[in-house]
């Protein structure tokens, strides 16, 4: 699926232009195009700030994987107005058991700062940090009941203020290897104790079309097995998750 430009999105360059230079001191430096192989891309993204509750929010969404995945990068969508001294934001991924329905359910598998200013790999409109790789173990077709699966989230200030990221939906082109269960948020002042940064809300009315702010690059391995549903194009139902902060 092309990706659609838009304006906010005009600052970064794909990876096949050596680097770039974001005003105010962000650097992308480009690799192969091979090199980054994100979780997915999206169309037709936009943002907006998010003035409610606390200065730090997380923004993000729940998701299965298809085979038993390595990823090695983490991502993150910076905007126009990010310059170099501005808010960092944290791309955190955690795997969850039980449902998820209680904060010790919860074990971070990855997580990297982004901070403006830094020198980061720029493709697909996010900037990259590599990690060392984590295996993420099948979850889609041996977890029927949506007991185990992922959520991934970029935490920080998305009030409207000088310097802070709008948090984007849009509308995504999945990898095959994932499953998209739905998006998530929370705020430090509305979550239930115990759970921020990690986010357990959702709007439902944008369901996998939100939210986009982090992404994640994995190792490639065999080809994925969908199982019946999968064949079919049929979408795994999203989870039912306990929802303990507010919806907006």
């Amino acid at each position: 699926m092309h990706l659609v430009a838009r304006s906010a999105r005009s600052v970064f360059v794909r990876a096949s232009i050596a680097v770039s230079f974001i005003a105010g001191g962000v650097f992308g430096v480009s690799l192969p195009a091979e090199a980054i192989r994100p979780a997915y891309t999206a169309t037709e993204r936009r943002g907006s700030f998010y003035d409610q509750g606390s200065q730090s929010s997380s923004f993000g969404f729940y998701f299965d994987t298809t085979i038993e995945l390595p990823i090695d990068a983490l991502g993150f969508a910076p905007q126009e107005g990010w310059p170099g001294g501005s808010s960092a934001y944290t791309v955190s991924v955690w795997a969850f058991q039980n449902g998820g329905l209680n904060p010790g359910d919860y074990v971070l598998k990855a997580q990297s700062i982004f901070t403006p200013g830094n020198t980061y790999v720029i493709q697909d409109g996010w900037c990259w940090q590599s990690i060392v790789p984590v295996v993420l173990p099948e979850t889609y077709n041996s977890d029927p009941t949506n007991q185990r699966g992922y959520v991934i989230a970029a935490t920080g200030n998305y009030k409207n203020q000088p310097g802070n990221v709008k948090y984007e939906s849009g509308i995504p082109n999945i990898d095959p290897n994932f499953n998209f269960g739905g998006n998530a948020f929370g705020d430090s002042s509305a979550s239930a104790a115990g759970f921020f940064p990690i986010p357990t809300g959702e709007n439902p009315a944008l369901g996998i079309n939100a939210f986009f702010n982090p992404n994640l690059s994995y190792v490639p391995g065999p080809a994925p097995i969908l199982g019946v549903a999968g064949a079919l194009g049929i979408a795994r139902k999203l989870r039912h998750r306990i929802r303990l902060t507010k919806q907006f």
